[in-house]
């Protein structure tokens, strides 16, 4: 219900009470699921609000998961870390943030997180996001031409959109001028399919990609 309120009805004040009338119905049943779930819907209506979670709010759900061994959760978690630590600016954290969310050890063994292809193709645009930071760009080319291998399967327009546009920004600052404007025209017209046009578009006729044509 919190998820809803905040994400779908953009009702933060409200998901905020739900999400703490959740926290506290987990902490009186002892499931330490029920508590990291809860905690991350607080986190995720704190930051909708302008009123970001403190690091150690962040941590709290990847320790809860961990100590209940709730996969799902943390992916979910991982990822929520990540996005967290990239917005503060601490872009070499963020991206052993994402690194971790691809995979966690159970024992001696690395498993692979529950999931689905257009989940990962997501994943791999953040992690792309991190590494231009950190100046890797071959690396957030391969991760942004790996996502938009995995929208391409499923024919997801929205994410092959993103993806075109984060190609784009990767070689545009590889120096490749003509092949970022290819990508960015691709993602400009699968923008114009969506409600995104508006602010997608100008923001691409204003690059320097848009201005060499």
């Amino acid at each position: 219900m919190a998820w809803v309120l905040d994400t779908l009805l953009g009702k933060a004040a409200e998901a905020m009470h739900m999400a703490q009338l959740a926290w506290n119905a987990a902490i009186e049943a002892g499931d330490l699921g029920e508590q990291g779930w809860a905690q991350l819907y607080l986190n995720a209506t704190r930051s909708a609000v302008g009123d970001p979670p403190a690091d150690e709010a962040v941590d709290e759900p990847l320790r809860l998961f961990e100590k209940c061994g709730n996969l799902l959760g943390l992916h979910v978690a991982r990822t929520m870390r990540a996005v967290h630590w990239h917005g503060k600016g601490r872009f070499g954290i963020a991206a052993a943030s994402s690194t971790d969310v691809f995979g966690t050890s159970v024992g001696t063994e690395i498993v692979v997180l529950p999931v689905d292809d257009n989940n990962l193709a997501y994943l791999l645009l953040r992690s792309a996001r991190n590494l231009v930071a950190l100046g890797d760009l071959d690396e957030a080319l391969r991760q942004s031409e790996e996502a938009l291998e995995l929208f391409a399967v499923h024919g997801a327009v929205m994410g092959r959109a993103r993806a075109f546009q984060a190609c784009g920004v990767v070689l545009q600052a590889q120096g490749e001028h003509e092949k970022a404007r290819i990508k960015l025209s691709n993602a400009l017209e699968l923008f114009e399919q969506t409600s995104n046009a508006g602010v997608r578009c100008a923001r691409w006729r204003s690059s320097p990609c848009r201005r060499r044509r």
